[in-house]
């Protein structure tokens, strides 16, 4: 019967190599657990990874225009709420006016209303949302 001889330098190289290995699997696991999802793709789905990559590509383009969508719906009620209250102050200088031509407001009062109103409707039409003037045209940045 023969014996074959096992150095210990062979011993030591795989416990290095199994240690290593395990350490390896352990940064993937910690990488997975942290981030919910899988930590090579192409592994794992193997020829379906550029389906994945274009999904999770056109999530985000998605998430954007949702993103965008909720900028622009807050933007224009922004908007409607300045154009009520321009309509509430342009009716009431109306009212103001129509008594002045009945004779029933002294025209001091009326001059008073319209100043009060000329005000009012700048305030209402100088308003911003985030920054911009939502009146200002294409200068968002100017009154």
């Amino acid at each position: 019967m023969k014996s074959t001889f096992v150095s210990s330098a062979s011993i030591s190289q795989a416990m290095r190599y199994s240690i290593q290995r395990a350490q390896t699997e352990l940064t993937k696991a910690q990488k997975e657990v942290s981030t919910g999802r899988v930590a090579d793709v192409g592994l794992a789905l193997g020829v379906r990874t550029g389906q994945s990559a274009s999904l999770t590509r056109d999530l985000g383009r998605l998430q954007g225009m949702v993103d965008t969508n909720e900028l622009v719906s807050a933007r224009l009620s922004a908007t409607q709420d300045s154009l009520n209250e321009i309509t509430t102050v342009a009716q009431g200088f109306l009212a103001t006016l129509t008594s002045g031509i009945s004779g029933d407001v002294p025209s001091t009062v009326t001059l008073t209303e319209a100043k009060a109103t000329l005000e009012a409707l700048t305030s209402a039409l100088n308003g911003a949302y985030n920054g911009e003037h939502l009146f200002a045209g294409i200068n968002t940045d100017v009154e």
